[in-house]
């Protein structure tokens, strides 16, 4: 099915095709279509026969009831009968629309979902997705409204937009004028959060969710568009007198700002104070900021090794995030940091370590932020939490500062087992998906600090991501289920063969038969580990036959397999055979 748009007007037809195909000739083919009550159809479904490969296509025009409801959805069916080869069906969605819409700015990976949406005429996934923005507790921001005339003719009206207790709005109502059919516009307000109390971040009811509403009037009616602002948390970072000593403790006069509660639930199970909690304080000199994390804890997750200090939401730790410019709309233009308060490392006293996390120069922090200082506390006899100190120089933020709007945020991780899983996280601006949302980290006003110009570096993203091919378990569950590795399209089931297999106590031969050209990736696994592996390319020659040599320092163990995936161009597959 087919419909002529996805928003349809009160009153105003629109066309839908039907089309039908099939892979044999169906004889006395006749298409009816439902529509909801009020909705009137006209239109010719007797198609007749439906050639063998071939397709029909049945003409219907639609016209919806003169009481629509801007932004309710409708479905539409289509039912297929025949003389004697069964019936068939299918449905489409439609969604009705004022002749005006206006509706809430969006975040810019929004926009591109929404456009994405209407390239594939998908555009029913939209309602995925709420539209928000996100305010500082006691600031002020320009709101704007998107306006799209949906109508045939140009329209002319006005917007207002309507806002809790606790906000305010400057502009009673915003008008505009000549909106030409099909055509775009936008009228902007400026709003205030005028009451500093109200709760900020999930600490708000309906998980921080202020409703707003916008009224869009035009020509004969007007309709009103929902919305959301978040309220982020904000906090001013004084100028240290002197640079403080990173050390792991606040000396006398070294923080003297405000002492900020990172202790709200962000995700994971409600915990006592005891069991998870904390607090920050941050202070800044003219080449770096700089934090102390007070936090109580009252079990040591798992201690990591110096090697793998990366993926903080293992055991217990703090991400520190900060947005130089405020407002990213991803995690490519900040800097985030996760600060783990020991290693498993005795013969260095079980340091600290950080690594940078899904930011603009993700990787190991020593080599992506130098300059960088970290010390840290770990109470002990008995442990009741961690203290950890950190200087972020300037120089390693990815853009200058804006001192009135800079973003910031602090998660912290919390595990009470050694299962490298942490139970509970709690911080600061705590929202779901905040690690990837810095449009609603909390703001740092660096009080005496003076803005410095917008010079963005480069995203470095790593390109070590694993592939599919090489991972023992895809290959296994590609074998069992057919499913191609890496989500690739799948290739043939025939295309690699395993022909025989010989074991020996020092290792595997392996006969394969491939029929293009291609590179099989060879693995024996024993369910925990890769005990040999090889990579054999195909390149023509040898009539697609390979004979490969799999050598072993071991006996095989009980529930060993082969693994072999197969990569051909853009397509793969996996296959195994149990050898134990």
């Amino acid at each position: 099915m087919r419909p002529q748009s996805w928003e349809v007007l009160a009153g105003q037809p629109f066309v839908v095709k039907t089309h039908v195909r099939a892979t044999q000739a169906i004889p006395g083919a006749r298409v009816t279509l439902d529509v909801p009550s009020g909705w009137t159809v006209k239109g010719n479904g007797d198609i007749g026969t439906v050639t063998k490969n071939g397709e029909s296509v049945a003409r219907f025009t639609v016209t919806p009831s003169q009481s629509l409801v801007a932004g309710q959805r409708f479905r539409l069916r289509a039912l297929m009968t025949t003389k004697k080869d069964g019936t068939g069906s299918n449905t489409a969605l439609v969604q009705a629309t004022a002749p005006v819409r206006g509706t809430l700015e969006p975040l810019p990976e929004v926009g591109d979902f929404r456009e994405w949406t209407e390239r594939n005429e998908v555009q029913s996934l939209d309602a995925l997705i709420d539209s928000m923005l996100s305010i500082p507790s006691g600031g002020t921001r320009p709101v704007r409204v998107d306006l799209t005339n949906h109508s045939t003719q140009a329209q002319s009206g006005a917007v207002k937009l309507t806002v809790p207790a606790g906000f305010t709005v400057a502009e009673a109502q915003q008008s505009y004028s000549g909106l030409q059919p099909g055509a775009s516009g936008s009228v902007t307000f400026t709003v205030t959060n005028s009451d500093a109390s109200l709760p900020t971040a999930n600490r708000a009811p309906n998980d921080g969710r202020y409703p707003v509403q916008i009224e869009t009037s035009y020509d004969g009616g007007s309709a009103v568009e929902p919305g959301i602002l978040n309220i982020v948390p904000v906090t001013s970072v004084p100028k240290a007198a002197t640079a403080p000593t990173v050390d792991g403790t606040a000396g006398p006069g070294e923080y003297t700002g405000e002492v900020i509660d990172i202790s709200t639930r962000w995700e994971g199970s409600a915990a006592p104070a005891t069991d998870i909690s904390g607090t920050a304080q941050l202070t800044y000199t003219d080449d770096a900021i700089y934090a102390l994390f007070d936090i109580t804890d009252d079990v040591l997750g798992t201690v990591l090794p110096p090697e793998d200090c990366k993926r903080p939401r293992r055991n217990d730790n703090i991400e520190f995030g900060i947005d130089p410019r405020g407002g990213s709309p991803n995690t490519s233009t900040v800097f985030n940091v996760a600060l783990f308060p020991a290693t498993r490392d005795p013969a260095n006293g079980n340091p600290p370590c950080y690594a940078r996390e899904r930011d603009n120069h993700q990787g190991p922090g020593p080599q992506t932020a130098p300059g960088m200082s970290v010390a840290s506390v770990v109470t002990s006899d008995p442990y009741t939490g961690y203290r950890i100190e950190v200087k972020v120089p300037f120089s390693v933020l990815p853009d200058g500062i804006d001192a009135e709007r800079m973003g910031l945020n602090i998660l912290v991780n919390d595990s009470d087992t050694q299962d490298l899983a942490a139970q509970t996280r709690v911080g600061w601006s705590t929202w779901s998906g905040v690690r990837a949302d810095p449009w609603r980290w909390g703001v740092a006003r660096l009080a005496g600090y003076s803005t410095q110009p917008s010079a963005p570096k480069e995203p470095i993203i790593p390109a070590t991501a694993a592939l599919s091919v090489n991972s023992p378990q895809t290959i296994l569950q590609s074998s069992a289920d057919g499913v191609a590795p890496g989500g690739w399209t799948a290739l043939p089931a025939n295309t690699l063969k395993i022909n025989s297999v010989t074991k020996r106590p020092d290792g595997v031969g392996v006969d394969l038969k491939a029929k293009q050209n291609g590179t099989a990736q060879l693995f024996v696994w024993d369910g925990s580990r890769i005990l040999t592996r090889s990579t054999v390319p195909f390149r023509g020659g040898d009539n697609g036959k390979r004979y490969v040599w799999l050598p072993l320092d071991e006996a095989l163990p009980t529930g060993t397999t082969l693994l072999v995936s197969y990569q051909s161009g853009n397509s793969t597959m996996g296959i195994g055979q149990r050898l134990r």
